[in-house]
């Protein structure tokens, strides 16, 4: 599966990134939502891991963004924050993310979420 992974820390890109390529997963990292929507034009992705919180375009900024675009609205989004007031979460979800997942979060959380999600959604 290729996996984009959005946040404005390296250190939590690098750590998703060795996770989901230890899993098998080809994954693709963006430093900021713009970046993302940027490499979405050239890069094949089946599924996005997005922070919630970044400079610039937020997390939810990003959904709406991708939902609007005919041709990366089908890519399922999972936030990945450390948000837990649930008006914020719902904005996420309202914005079009499937769901999210809390940092810190455990590999095998991860791996597991992620394999949740390509059984959901057909992707292989």
């Amino acid at each position: 599966m290729n996996i984009m992974t959005v946040d404005d820390s390296k250190a939590v890109r690098l750590t998703i990134a060795l996770t989901l390529r230890h899993a098998g997963h080809r994954v693709v990292e963006a430093a900021s939502g713009e970046e993302a929507l940027e490499l979405l034009k050239t890069e094949k992705v089946d599924l996005i891991i997005s922070d919630f919180y970044m400079p610039g375009m937020d997390g939810s900024q990003l959904v709406r963004h991708i939902k609007a675009h005919e041709d990366f609205r089908a890519i399922p989004v999972v936030m990945l924050t450390t948000e837990n007031a649930k008006s914020r979460l719902a904005e996420a979800k309202e914005a079009g993310a499937i769901g999210w997942l809390n940092k810190p979060f455990k590999a095998e959380h991860l791996v597991a979420a992620v394999k949740t999600i390509s059984e959901k959604f057909g992707i292989s």
